[in-house]
């Protein structure tokens, strides 16, 4: 089966909190990659149809898919609402729906419930490993996972000032959660990009990122994100393609529909000819 996921509606009262529904959107859209056996369309592809008057079935045409996950978010004080639809991208039918209303706390267990509710919907068998990946919470600190957040939405704006406050970002929610191998790993990214894009081409930089991504891997071995992180170290800072390559071969056993990695090793891959 094949899905697409579009970005979540931001109903929160107040209008910052977009952050915090796209953020939201991108790792619903990661649960749902560790999925062996779901086809999924990247961010990338998704992102244009932010706030878009076309109708699902005009959606899934463009894509190619067969189902479509759309939803919307509100946060109020230490509450969540989270609605999410499936909905047959052929036939425009809801084959799937719920509505989350629960303490903010329970936002890791939200994300990790429609994951598996969309397997269970497409008749997708989960491995017992997915399934451990799915219920795996980043961290117990919200206000670290609101920083941590905040880092990956100021991340992919790119530019060397939005750079620099994404670092800012990871480093308060790492002073928060000082065991938040997440946050490491997405600090290492954000301080190879700017290696690699000649905002900061300075050995310290490079280093940093080597100290972001060993810690994310000394707090969690497993954590293919840390293995994406390294192999981005390997290649943006040294064009070392094989490390590379070795380090987004074993996060892709955990994450094989991850776009993000799937284009990441085709740039590698390309660029030995």
């Amino acid at each position: 089966p094949s899905i697409a996921v579009l970005p979540f509606d931001n109903l929160s009262d107040d209008k910052e909190d977009e952050f915090f529904s796209d953020g939201i959107h991108d790792e619903i859209l990661m649960q749902i990659s560790k999925i062996s056996e779901l086809n999924v369309i990247s961010r990338s592809s998704v992102i244009r149809y932010k706030e878009t008057d076309k109708s699902i079935p005009e959606i899934g045409k463009e894509l190619g898919v067969s189902a479509i996950l759309e939803g919307s978010i509100r946060r109020f004080g230490n509450r969540v609402r989270v609605t999410a639809q499936l909905i047959d991208a052929k036939t425009d039918y809801h084959i799937w729906s719920d509505t989350y209303d629960r303490e903010m706390k329970d936002i890791f267990e939200i994300q990790s419930d429609i994951a598996r509710n969309i397997a269970d919907t497409l008749r997708v068998e989960l491995t017992s490993a997915e399934r451990e990946y799915l219920e795996a919470k980043p961290t117990d600190n919200l206000e670290a996972y609101d920083f941590y957040l905040l880092g990956r939405d100021y991340g992919g704006r790119g530019g060397d000032e939005n750079r620099r406050i994404a670092i800012q970002m990871f480093q308060k929610a790492i002073d928060l959660d000082p065991e938040f191998a997440l946050a490491y790993a997405r600090l290492s990214r954000v301080h190879i990009r700017l290696y690699w894009n000649y905002y900061d081409r300075t050995p310290e930089r490079l280093a940093k990122s080597k100290e972001a991504a060993d810690k994310a891997l000394e707090l969690n071995p497993d954590l293919p994100e840390a293995h994406v992180a390294l192999g981005r170290y390997y290649y943006d800072g040294y064009l070392d393609d094989d490390r590379a390559l070795e380090q987004f071969a074993i996060a892709r056993k955990s994450q094989p529909n991850n776009t993000e990695l799937l284009a990441a090793i085709g740039y590698v891959q390309r660029s030995q000819g």
